[in-house]
């Protein structure tokens, strides 16, 4: 056998970035919720959680990278890496209409591995999605005055997060860990107005737009295995987790572009510091007789306190909390047997109370998940996850959205890159 094949692994991370600057493949809009605040936020970013309800805050597994709590890195005992993709059918609809949107996003990749394994020093490099903004508004004929004209408005961008961390396990089996978090993003408000040619007027496209960067760190904590400590027959890895993520004040540029058929201009340029709310998630997690993991998780974020240049800017927004319960089915310990020896099944509930507020309105989601893992050998898999949500009514002129997400995971130990000699 050979080392390592770095090449292979470099490979993937470089195709794992060139998707990263053009993470959005497919859009013909999307969530008109989106465009309070900083979008829609990101809970998840692997097919497993998503399968499981959203939750991963206590998952500790050496065969899976836990990117949401840099403590359960302590789990680690090889070289894993992993690779997300997502796609989202919208149905959106109010009481007169309907539309489908339909897209196709990078979800980010992590590789993460063991540095020494006796004092739970593990590493990872990674990199996700923060937050989305994406809508397409038509509201057809607007009469001003004495004109009419089509109004229209657009919604593009969002934030990512790159991380790098380190985990550590203390005495008594306590896990902790942190990692260093870079933010940037830039995103795009427009409003295009077209008048028809008989009025001699020019149609006129103004472009806001905010350019994000900033650093940030996120704080976790694993408990010791309470099985081991009370000696709790057939349970085992039952563990408390939390993680705690400062997102801090991002750098902001702000411009104004006003665009006609004669030509552009910008004015309303400045720079300000745009505060993101802290993150808290909480969680719980053990598996029950080595063939069954449940898992529940709570997640909270105060985007009542988000800022702008010094402002709240919270007439949209409210406290973002989600609940989040989970369970996988598959023998934990068999390392080998046949195809669907080897096949665990997901399947988990989420209840959210998103950060959006609407005519004084909460708009909650209900979220039905399910999932499966297939093996591609030792500790390696595909992972596919699925979720049914519903977002909002349409009562008090709000939005219902029927939502459905496809996850898809590649997730492959250090050992699919060795090549044999024979």
């Amino acid at each position: 056998m050979k080392m390592l094949n770095k090449k292979i692994l470099y490979s993937i991370i470089v195709v794992c970035l060139l998707f990263a600057n053009n993470s959005m493949i497919k859009a013909n809009g999307g969530s008109i919720y989106s465009r309070y605040g900083l979008g829609d936020i990101y809970l998840e970013n692997s097919a497993m959680k998503l399968s499981m309800g959203g939750l991963g805050t206590s998952i500790f597994s050496p065969k899976y990278i836990n990117a949401v709590n840099p403590a359960s890195l302590s789990a680690l005992n090889s070289t894993l890496f992993n690779i997300n993709l997502d796609s989202r059918l919208l149905h959106v609809s109010d009481r007169e209409n309907s539309a489908n949107y339909l897209d196709f996003k990078f979800q980010g990749f992590n590789i993460a591995f063991s540095i020494y394994d006796s004092l739970g020093i593990g590493f990872i490099l990674g990199m996700s999605p923060y937050s989305l903004v994406d809508y397409e508004v038509d509201n057809g004929n607007v009469s001003k005055g004495n004109y009419t004209f089509n109004e229209r408005y657009e919604g593009t961008g969002g934030l990512s997060k790159i991380y790098f961390g380190l985990s550590f396990t203390l005495p008594f089996d306590f896990s902790i860990g942190a990692t260093f978090n870079y933010y940037t993003g830039d995103i795009q408000y427009q409003t295009a107005n077209e008048y028809a040619d008989s009025l001699g007027l020019y149609n006129t496209l103004f472009i806001a737009e905010n350019k994000y960067k900033g650093l940030g760190t996120t704080l976790g904590f694993e408990s010791p295995d309470f099985a081991k400590l009370f000696n709790l027959n057939k349970f085992s890895n039952f563990r408390i987790g939390a993680f705690y993520e400062i997102a801090g004040s991002m750098n902001t540029d702000s411009s104004i572009v006003a665009v006609t058929s004669i030509g552009s201009k910008s004015f309303n340029k400045e720079d300000f510091l745009t505060k993101i709310p802290n993150k808290l998630g909480l969680g719980l997690s053990f598996i029950y007789d080595n063939n069954l993991v449940v898992a529940a998780d709570y997640f909270y974020q105060p985007w009542s306190k988000f800022e702008r240049n010094g402002i709240i800017k919270s007439k949209y927004l409210s406290d973002l909390k989600r609940y989040s319960l989970g369970v996988e089915v598959g023998n934990q310990l068999k390392k080998y047997g046949s195809f669907w020896e080897l096949v665990k099944y997901r399947c988990g509930l989420s209840y959210e109370e998103s950060q959006y507020k609407i005519n004084g309105e909460k708009i909650n989601v209900m979220g039905l998940h399910a999932g499966i893992s297939f093996p591609l050998g030792i500790n390696n898999s595909i992972d596919l996850g699925f979720m049914y949500g519903i977002r909002g009514k349409t009562e008090n002129n709000l939005l219902k959205e029927n939502i459905f997400r496809i996850s898809f995971s590649l997730n492959l130990n250090e050992m699919w890159f060795i090549r044999r000699e024979w």
